[in-house]
């Protein structure tokens, strides 16, 4: 059942999901396109680029259970996407984003995935859709996760791209594409730095 415009995760058996998307990523590199889909940074020292990921991304993806023990968030933000790109932390630039398919974050509920991508600096997750948990977990440490079905098949890594929470549109590459508006009260919660951060002041 879908819960507004949020897709819901839909099941995915973990081992033979990683092999099915390590012999797509193989496949991607012989054809010449691994720069598109494994979000590296094409140009440096370039504010708000997008960072293009695959669809049905999961947490494990984000970042590995095993990096999960680190005490810190500082310390695990150097592992981010590192099965994909283990260059990634190196070439985020703060006020980048990160742009996915449908199902953005699906897998395990760890709040450490949204927590890494914002340590790391980034603006923002434009997707067609997310993971419900992923979802979340992203408003509740501050992250903006906004959902925008037709921006991700028309950029492409390392492209200049400007979103407006308020106004609901993003543009890149001369285009003005529609996105979920976020109700004021969720973004006065973002702006706060999430929920935690939001009923912490009301408490103050």
């Amino acid at each position: 059942m879908p819960h507004d415009e949020i897709r819901l995760p839909r099941a995915v058996h973990t081992q033979s999901y990683n092999t099915r998307m390590i012999e797509k990523m193989e496949a991607l590199k012989r054809i010449g396109v691994e720069k598109i889909h494994l979000g590296i940074c094409i140009r440096d020292n370039c504010p708000d680029l997008p960072n293009k990921f695959h669809n049905d991304l999961d947490t494990d993806q984000i970042i590995a259970s095993q990096y999960l023990l680190l005490p810190t968030i500082e310390e695990m933000k150097v592992h981010t996407f590192e099965s994909l790109d283990p260059e990634f932390p190196q070439k985020v630039k703060p006020g980048d984003y990160v742009v996915g398919g449908e199902n953005f974050g699906c897998g395990s509920s760890r709040e450490q995935a949204p927590s890494v991508l914002k340590a790391l600096g980034v603006q923002a997750v434009v997707a067609k859709s997310f993971a419900r948990i992923f979802y979340r977990n992203a408003i509740n440490i501050g992250l903006p996760v906004i959902v925008c079905k037709d921006l991700p098949d028309a950029v492409s890594t390392g492209d200049e791209m400007e979103l407006s929470l308020t106004e609901g549109v993003a543009k890149a590459n001369g285009k003005v594409f529609s996105c979920t508006k976020l109700p004021p009260y969720m973004q006065q919660i973002l702006s706060q730095g999430g929920l935690i951060a939001s009923l912490n002041k009301e408490e103050a």
